[in-house]
């Protein structure tokens, strides 16, 4: 790892990585450790205790956003190869081939065939449908683990209506904050 660390930086130094070595890079890296393991300098040096998360460190030894990390990490993983392809001969932008694989993802829940035949457009609408539906599913099963989480560890407490409303005005405005962000 330390090679490919120092072989990375020296590139840097010579030239902006291409979104085809970024690629590369990231797999190749995911592929030398595991998630959550040793992380990496962004020297090369990995004498340094670890902090933080992987894409971080990725992200400051190819001088990119953690951001842009995870979305390489989730091209390399999921990404179908047409995608890949394309976005290393620079066809597509990274946030292209995030967006497209993304799409690909969520439409997979259907007949692989049936997806296959759609235009990329239709793929899109298709993944916000499963989206639009799958989001509110997954914030009431968070909302109901952790109703669960605190009738089993506190038994003893006992919440008022007006204490419920309470919480609920509070969760409701900062649902609606968070779900903006999706604008």
């Amino acid at each position: 790892m330390d090679a490919l660390d120092y072989a990375v930086s020296q590139q840097i130094e010579r030239r902006n990585l291409s979104p085809a070595d970024m690629l590369r890079y990231v797999t190749e890296a995911d592929k030398l450790f595991k998630a959550g393991r040793k992380k990496l300098a962004p020297d090369g040096a990995n004498s340094e205790p670890p902090r933080g998360k992987s894409a971080v460190k990725l992200a400051e030894v190819m001088h990119v956003s953690p951001r842009k990390v995870e979305r390489l990490r989730k091209i390399a993983k999921d990404g179908s190869e047409a995608t890949k392809q394309a976005l290393g001969k620079g066809e597509i932008s990274i946030n292209k081939a995030y967006d497209t694989t993304v799409a690909e993802c969520a439409a997979k829940g259907q007949n692989d065939e049936i997806v296959s035949d759609l235009s990329r457009e239709e793929q899109f609408k298709l993944a916000q449908r499963l989206r639009l539906k799958n989001i509110p599913d997954n914030l009431v099963a968070a909302l109901e683990k952790e109703v669960k989480f605190e009738k089993s560890h506190y038994p003893f407490l006992h919440y008022t209506d007006k204490q419920i409303a309470s919480i609920k005005e509070l969760l409701l405005s900062r649902i609606d904050s968070v779900l903006n962000q999706l604008a």
